[in-house]
């Protein structure tokens, strides 16, 4: 982001505050790009197996959420909370998260480097963690003024490591930038200063104020005999509901399939109907209202419901879901916009 008004250090507001680790997203991209000439060891490996410990929620969700986009894979991947007992020589551990206390991974590294495995951190980038990892496990930088979660930081370094083993330096690299690239258009539509109408972060924000909010996205529909697509929205939808929920907004994940079956049950508790309702007595009856966000659709015709995709036809699933994600990330840091 370029915006001298967002960037001059005058009077910042909460909300300014809360969007200062979103607007580090494109530069968390570009700090692992520049590190790419770091894992050139990976070129070539055959491991047996690729285990990813998350160290918190949004951790996990990233990791999920880069595993549903470039599968299948040439190996195993296998996302857990414990250190497999097999682990050795043949396989690569990579611990990614936010929490520098988190004794476990810790000790998790330290012992899958004395088995022989490969070890990497996508980590805070200091505190205990940072400190105690072997000597050999690869790491990555963090932007000087960044501080907080990083979704993009958490998605590209994994990208970053499994590209890396089958992909020559350059072409990983270009392909980072690429993401760096359109995390930082999103960010110019994303700026605090902009209003709902040309903000679509602000918009989203504004349409789930004070209701329960559902994530969801559509699901391809493949023949058995072609290779299955990736379902960027379901990806993002998976990520974002994680992300909401632990930045104090209200979010949860559901299938597209069970979206109606949600909403029917959502009318029939409306208090309309009830004959024995007496608004003198009973007082006022507030129901909270249920919005549906669907994610990677262009429109959408499901009640109470917004669509978020990418405007330009021509972008890629990884390049589309990454500008989702940031544009999700990017809501939780809004206040609701005040009616005039």
């Amino acid at each position: 982001m370029s915006d001298e008004g967002y960037f001059s250090g005058s009077q910042y507001d909460p909300e300014t505050v809360r969007f200062f680790d979103v607007a580090h997203e494109g530069a968390q991209i570009r700090a692992i790009a520049a590190h790419i000439q770091h894992l050139s060891d990976l070129r070539g490996a055959e491991f047996r197996s690729i285990v990813i410990l998350p160290t918190d929620q949004v951790a996990r969700a990233s990791a999920e959420m880069v595993v549903e986009l470039i599968s299948p894979l040439p190996w195993p991947i296998f996302i857990t909370d414990k250190l497999p007992h097999y682990v050795g020589p043949l396989d690569a551990v990579v611990v990614v998260g936010e929490r520098s206390d988190a004794d476990w991974a810790s000790l998790a590294l330290i012992t899958a480097a004395r088995r022989g495995a490969t070890t990497a951190l996508i980590g805070p980038g200091r505190g205990p963690l940072d400190e105690d990892a072997p000597e050999e496990t690869l790491s990555f930088p963090i932007p000087p003024t960044a501080d907080g979660a990083s979704p993009s930081r958490y998605i590209t370094g994994l990208l970053a490591i499994l590209w890396s083993i089958t992909d020559a330096e350059v072409i990983v690299a270009e392909r980072l930038h690429e993401l760096a690239d359109a995390a930082d258009e999103e960010l110019q539509q994303l700026s605090p200063e902009r209003d709902a109408t040309v903000n679509p972060g602000r918009a989203l924000r504004d349409f789930t104020a004070d209701a329960r909010v559902v994530h969801t996205g559509s699901r391809l529909e493949q023949p058995a005999d072609l290779p299955a697509g990736v379902n960027v929205g379901l990806a993002v939808a998976r990520c974002a509901a994680t992300i909401w929920s632990t930045r104090g907004l209200s979010g949860e994940f559901l299938e597209p399939e069970l979206v109606p079956m949600v909403l029917e049950r959502n009318q029939e508790s409306a208090p309309k109907d009830d004959i024995f309702y007496d608004p003198f007595l009973d007082g006022e009856k507030n129901l909270v209202p249920l919005k549906i966000i669907v994610w990677g659709q262009a429109d959408s015709a499901l009640p109470h419901s917004l669509a978020m995709a990418c405007t330009d036809a021509d972008t890629s699933d990884l390049v589309c879901a990454v500008r989702l994600l940031v544009r999700a990330f990017a809501a939780t840091a809004y206040d609701v916009s005040k009616e005039d």
